[in-house]
Formats: C-alpha cells, sequence, structure tokens
C-alpha cells in the first residue's frame, strides 16, 4: 500500500470536514473523519508505529485548523450569510417569547376547545391558546382556569 493512497485518505478527509461547514447535514463530516481514521490505521500499519504516530499528530494539528478555518470562513461565505442571523432579536424590536399580557391570565377561567390530553387549544377571554394540563385528561366544553404561565406555556386545571 502507498503512502500516497494514505495521504489521499487524509486529504479527501480534511476537505469533507471543511465542506461540512457550507453543506450542513453531517454525511460529510463523518464520512470526512471516517476517511481520516481509516488513512491513519493503514499508515500505522504499513509505515510502522513512529510515522503513524506523526501522521496522526499531524492529522489532529490540520483537524483542528480545518475547524478553526471553517468557523472562521462561514460567517463570510454567500451560504453563511443566508443562514446566519444579523441583527438580534430583542424585545424592543418587537420580538418576544411571552405575550406582554401573558401575566394577566393567571387565574382567568375559560373553556377547552379541545380535548386537553394533556395538551390542547382552550379559549380564555374570547382568544383561543394553546393550553396544557398538568398531565390530566380534560373533554372539550369543560371550564378551565389558568394556574401557571410562564414563558410560553399556560397551564390550565378543570374548575
Amino acid at each position: 500500500m502507498s503512502f500516497a493512497l494514505i495521504v489521499a485518505l487524509l486529504v479527501v478527509g480534511f476537505l469533507f470536514v471543511f465542506f461540512e461547514f457550507f453543506v450542513p447535514g453531517g454525511i460529510l463530516g463523518v464520512t470526512g473523519a471516517f476517511l481520516m481514521a481509516i488513512g491513519i490505521f493503514l499508515c500505522f500499519k504499513t509505515e510502522g508505529p513512529q510515522i503513524g504516530w506523526i501522521v496522526l499528530i499531524l492529522a489532529l494539528v490540520v483537524s483542528i485548523t480545518v475547524i478553526i478555518a471553517g468557523f472562521k470562513l462561514m460567517p463570510r461565505s454567500p451560504l453563511g450569510k443566508v443562514l446566519i442571523l444579523k441583527e438580534g432579536q430583542s424585545k424592543a424590536t418587537g420580538y418576544t417569547a411571552q405575550a406582554d399580557d401573558a401575566d394577566s391570565l393567571l387565574n382567568q377561567e375559560g373553556v377547552a376547545v379541545s380535548d386537553l390530553r394533556p395538551s390542547g387549544v382552550a379559549t380564555i377571554n374570547g382568544t383561543r391558546m394553546d393550553v396544557m394540563t398538568d398531565g390530566d385528561y380534560i373533554e372539550v366544553g369543560t371550564r378551565v382556569r389558568v394556574v401557571e404561565v410562564a414563558s410560553n406555556r399556560i397551564v390550565v386545571r378543570r374548575v
């Protein structure tokens, strides 16, 4: 087995890992790591432990360099510019995880519009909302009371 084949496996493996940053999905990265592992194994087997350890250490250094380069280059690439959010999501610009008036729902009553098993839809103060129970099954048309509001989670119980 020639050393050129080992080098080719390592280079193709490094390229696959690098391209994983631009074509996410995991297949290229796993395939690249597998090719590098085969190349290092073949190097130990055919060239001996001394050359094998040198190739292993070089592969680790190059892999770390390739990963760092991927993180540095990804935001500047055309695909990275499309995938990476440029501005923040602040409350001042209208992004909220919870409505401002959500806390006012506490202890309000409503009616289950769908079966709550344990999540479903209820009408509270004339507004349809996604709600959940503490684990109880509640049938359609049952009166419910809001007992907890946390983040986007509205917890109700049977009245």
